[in-house]
């Protein structure tokens, strides 16, 4: 499984000496987004705001993707799990669309 590289997305903004700030003006892509891409490893990416990276960093969008191990796929919280187990909250589990 692949997810973005957040040290190549972070390599690439201070290459060209962006805030999040001015990142999420030229791209439109919340700043939110920009700094949890960069800090939080997922395999759960958006393939538009991917896109919008790539071409503006003039890369393709493979390049700004890398692989997962197991061990990190099976550490990414998955819808009805809390996040922190310690909270002791629940999420409620996604409804089932029916087929």
């Amino acid at each position: 499984m692949k997810r973005p590289s957040s040290s190549k997305l972070k390599e690439l903004r201070l290459a060209k000496k962006l805030t999040y700030q001015h990142l999420s003006v030229v791209t439109d892509i919340d700043r939110r987004t920009l700094s949890e891409w960069e800090k939080t490893p997922s395999p759960y990416y958006n393939g538009i705001v991917l896109t919008k990276l790539a071409d503006f960093y003039g890369v393709t969008t493979d390049s700004l993707l890398e692989e997962m191990t197991d061990d990190e796929v099976a550490a990414v919280p998955k819808p009805g799990r809390p996040r922190n187990p310690d909270l002791g909250i629940t999420l409620p589990e996604p409804e089932q669309v029916p087929a």
